[in-house]
Protein backbone atom coordinates (compact mmCIF):
# COMPACT_ATOMS: atom_id res chain seq x y z
CA UNK A 1 0.00 0.00 0.00
CA UNK A 2 1.50 3.49 -1.14
CA UNK A 3 1.34 6.40 1.63
CA UNK A 4 -0.14 9.47 -0.30
CA UNK A 5 2.74 11.60 -0.74
CA UNK A 6 2.83 15.84 -1.38
CA UNK A 7 3.53 16.73 -4.96
CA UNK A 8 7.43 17.90 -4.79
CA UNK A 9 7.60 20.48 -7.40
CA UNK A 10 4.72 22.34 -6.15
CA UNK A 11 5.85 22.47 -2.43
CA UNK A 12 9.18 23.36 -3.73
CA UNK A 13 7.86 26.12 -5.65
CA UNK A 14 5.73 27.60 -3.40
CA UNK A 15 8.53 27.48 -0.58
CA UNK A 16 10.59 28.84 -2.92
CA UNK A 17 7.88 31.68 -3.63
CA UNK A 18 7.79 32.24 0.42
CA UNK A 19 11.84 32.60 0.60
CA UNK A 20 11.82 35.27 -2.23
CA UNK A 21 8.59 37.40 -1.80
CA UNK A 22 9.77 37.52 1.92
CA UNK A 23 13.07 38.54 1.73
CA UNK A 24 11.71 41.32 -1.55
CA UNK A 25 8.43 42.32 1.47
CA UNK A 26 11.48 43.37 3.45
CA UNK A 27 13.66 45.04 1.22
CA UNK A 28 10.66 47.46 -0.14
CA UNK A 29 9.54 48.13 3.42
CA UNK A 30 13.24 49.07 4.28
CA UNK A 31 13.84 51.06 0.61
CA UNK A 32 10.67 52.91 1.51
CA UNK A 33 11.42 54.10 4.99
CA UNK A 34 14.59 55.82 3.19
CA UNK A 35 12.85 57.06 0.23
CA UNK A 36 10.19 59.28 1.63
CA UNK A 37 7.46 61.06 -0.27
CA UNK A 38 5.17 59.11 -3.38
CA UNK A 39 7.98 57.08 -4.10
CA UNK A 40 7.97 55.43 -0.65
CA UNK A 41 4.38 55.21 -1.24
CA UNK A 42 4.50 53.45 -4.17
CA UNK A 43 7.31 51.09 -2.98
CA UNK A 44 5.38 50.02 -0.09
CA UNK A 45 1.89 49.19 -2.26
CA UNK A 46 4.47 46.94 -3.77
CA UNK A 47 5.10 45.49 -0.15
CA UNK A 48 2.16 44.63 0.39
CA UNK A 49 1.61 42.98 -2.40
CA UNK A 50 4.78 40.73 -1.99
CA UNK A 51 3.51 40.09 1.40
CA UNK A 52 0.37 38.97 0.10
CA UNK A 53 1.63 36.37 -2.24
CA UNK A 54 3.82 35.27 0.77
CA UNK A 55 0.42 34.84 2.55
CA UNK A 56 -1.10 33.20 -0.67
CA UNK A 57 1.99 30.69 -0.96
CA UNK A 58 1.67 29.83 2.78
CA UNK A 59 -1.55 29.09 2.51
CA UNK A 60 -1.10 27.10 -0.35
CA UNK A 61 1.54 24.95 1.53
CA UNK A 62 -0.87 24.52 4.62
CA UNK A 63 -3.79 22.93 2.67
CA UNK A 64 -1.36 20.57 0.74
CA UNK A 65 -0.03 19.87 4.03
CA UNK A 66 -3.41 19.06 5.37
CA UNK A 67 -4.67 17.28 2.33
CA UNK A 68 -2.09 15.08 3.03
CA UNK A 69 -3.11 14.14 6.24
CA UNK A 70 -7.18 13.49 5.39
CA UNK A 71 -6.18 11.97 1.83
CA UNK A 72 -6.94 7.94 1.71
CA UNK A 73 -3.56 6.04 0.41
CA UNK A 74 -3.49 5.57 -3.74
CA UNK A 75 -4.85 2.13 -4.42
CA UNK A 76 -3.68 -0.03 -7.67
CA UNK A 77 -1.63 2.17 -8.60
Amino acid sequence: MKAFTLPVSTVLFHVVALGFFGACAAWLVQESLLLGGRRAMMGFAVAVASGAQVLLSLSTVRGLWVARRCCPPARGW
